[in-house]
């Protein structure tokens, strides 16, 4: 789904509002770039690293979740919720990083998009006044500050690591 969902975007860009096209792009490179930071700290670490990489899978969960949330149709059925294996090997791990970053990429282009269907005026987002839009308004900046943890200092996803 998120492959279509891709293509079409890619070949209805040009007819997009600005904003959009500028948030989606986003969507597709930051996620992809926190992960090529991640991965390079977990191969540098001597131990921990299926440890330090679940950590990241969960935090990567939790954002998704939060994105789906956030999405104007919130409460659809959603799917299988995202379980870590037990026993992974740090080849496995690194897998399923790439796998759960793809996960997260495609939600956060349909929660973008929902929102995007929510408005009245495409062109012009900051001139909506629906509740719904402006407690919902669209932004990757929540995704990349840091976070806060029960047990333990804020981070972001690099910081994990």
């Amino acid at each position: 789904r998120h492959a279509l969902q891709r293509r079409q975007y890619l070949e209805q860009k040009s007819s997009e509002p600005k904003w959009f096209v500028d948030l989606v792009d986003e969507v597709y490179s930051v996620p992809h770039k926190c992960l090529e930071r991640v991965k390079e700290k977990l191969h540098k670490l001597d131990h921990a690293q299926v440890e330090k990489a679940v950590e990241v899978i969960d935090r990567i969960r939790a954002i998704g979740e939060e994105a789906q949330s956030s999405r104007p149709d919130h409460s659809r059925l959603h799917g299988q919720r995202i379980v870590v294996p037990d026993k992974m090997t740090f080849s496995m791990a690194l897998t399923e990083l790439d796998s759960r970053c793809k996960w997260l990429v495609g939600t956060l282009h349909l929660m973008v998009r929902k929102m995007k269907d929510l408005l009245k005026d495409p062109e012009n987002p900051a001139k909506e006044t629906s509740a719904s839009w402006r407690m919902r308004r669209p932004s990757l900046k929540k995704y990349r500050r840091p976070c806060k943890r029960a047990d333990g200092p804020p981070f972001s996803l690099p910081d994990l690591v």
